[in-house]
């Protein structure tokens, strides 16, 4: 059958080692030559993207683990494949995806591990598996989308009025 759907890669701390690169390599390759499906690879840098729109069209995300990426994908509920930065002494980008990947709403893929077929596996599995991927994405949506406007109204109302 034929699946036509989208995979975002923030390259945002994707494209810095020779690691990294090979998760591009091996999504962009996966993208041209998986015979059941037809996807849109979308590589992009959250400086240069509206990373929601980018989210929420994703049917699934491809990222590391930083704290603000966590939150973006909680906000749009977008379910994803996590790649944390293996090189913080404290290891936090494991950190910030423990709680995605505890509730089901991400897969943990560590950089080490990576290998063509790793990253074959894992993303052409979700990809084919529209009921996860809404399992994950139910498990991912956990933000609040205007948690600006929310928090603003909150301190308006708690703000004393002038007479």
């Amino acid at each position: 059958g034929v699946y036509p759907l989208d995979l975002a890669l923030q390259l945002d701390g994707l494209d810095k080692t020779e690691a990294s690169r090979r998760i591009f390599l091996a999504c962009e390759a996966l993208m041209r030559s998986c015979d059941l499906l037809i996807a849109n690879l979308t590589p992009f840098r959250g400086a240069s993207a509206d990373v929601g729109t980018a989210y929420r069209s994703a049917d699934l995300v491809v990222s590391r683990a930083g704290a603000l990426t966590c939150a973006e994908l909680e906000a749009t509920g977008a379910p994803a494949v996590l790649v944390p930065y293996p090189h913080h002494a404290d290891r936090q980008q494991f950190k910030n995806a423990e709680p995605l990947v505890a509730r089901g709403a991400a897969l943990l893929v560590e950089e080490s591990a990576l290998a063509p077929e790793v990253v074959r596996t894992t993303i052409v599995g979700l990809l084919l598996d529209a009921e996860r991927r809404a399992a994950m994405a139910r498990a991912m949506a956990r933000g609040v989308g205007d948690a600006a406007g929310t928090i603003a109204s909150d301190l308006l109302a708690l703000a004393p009025r002038k007479a």
